[in-house]
């Protein structure tokens, strides 16, 4: 998870704040596991981050290529206009 990487903290750490298992967290991290609201919540509140910052979080490399910043975005809305 490239935000723990920002937060500095590791998995462990996250656990330890979350009470949610190092397995859990690392299979989360590779995109192998699904959450639910109350697991991205107790995320997000462990991060001191919203629901809604954890899901924008995007990770964007340093022009030097070193350590990764992580950039907050909003998705643009597009609508469809019918005739």
């Amino acid at each position: 998870m490239r935000v723990l990487d920002a937060r500095g903290l590791s998995i462990q750490q996250l656990s330890a704040r979350t009470g949610l298992s190092k397995s859990f967290l690392r299979s989360v991290a590779r995109a192998e596991q699904n959450l639910s609201v109350l697991v991205m919540e107790e995320i997000a509140q462990a991060l001191d981050l919203s629901i809604e910052q954890l899901l924008l979080y995007r990770p964007m490399a340093e022009p030097s290529g070193d350590v990764p910043m992580l950039k907050v975005g909003r998705r643009r809305r597009t609508s469809i206009v019918g005739p």
